[in-house]
């Protein structure tokens, strides 16, 4: 990678915390009242009357027939990779998916059959743009659609950043929701 890995390491940590359930704390840093942060929380990515408004499980933004094959996958190459997921969310679960990418960034320098690239094209490259949208259109205090615009940019430029000299995007498997 051409980035620092540490810092992308650190980055995609950060933006995996910021899904936790607000705080006070967490409200206070963000000048924003705890209460309507807690709301706006619960509506984006919990309950919401005509349903949740911006699921944070990648597979909700992709073709459902490809979902389940999606979590399998995932889970599987984590898995070979030695990163195993927690079993309090599906394997989709964008925070923790952002959290299995730095360990497996960690290890693909050790890993002939680990190619970043090809992790990234096809578990991290069709999502981030539907769920920023998504962020985007729902967020009432522009916390979370800033959120979702950060991890879309990330991803985005890590992908850019191991892209192959002369390559482009490979076809991944997964098809985006209609």
């Amino acid at each position: 990678m051409n980035s620092n890995p540490v810092a992308i390491a650190g980055k995609l940590l950060n933006l995996a915390g910021c899904f936790v359930y607000p705080s006070a704390e967490m409200a206070e840093q963000l000048q924003l009242d705890l209460t309507d942060l807690e709301n706006n929380h619960v509506r984006l990515f919990m309950s919401d009357r005509g349903g949740v408004k911006a699921p944070p499980y990648a597979g909700c933004y992709l073709d459902s027939e490809d979902r389940h094959r999606f979590m399998i996958n995932f889970n599987g190459l984590c898995l070979r990779h030695g990163v195993v997921l927690g079993t309090s969310h599906p394997p989709d679960h964008i925070p923790a998916m952002l959290e299995a990418l730095t360990l497996l960034s960690a290890r693909a320098d050790d890993s002939a059959d680990l190619d970043i690239f090809i992790l990234l094209d096809t578990y991290y490259h069709h999502w981030p743009t539907a769920f920023a949208a998504a962020l985007d259109q729902h967020d009432r205090t522009g916390f979370y659609a800033a959120l979702g615009a950060e991890i879309k940019e990330t991803l985005v430029a890590l992908r850019h950043d191991c892209l192959p000299q002369g390559h482009q995007s490979l076809q991944s498997p997964y098809a985006l929701r209609a």
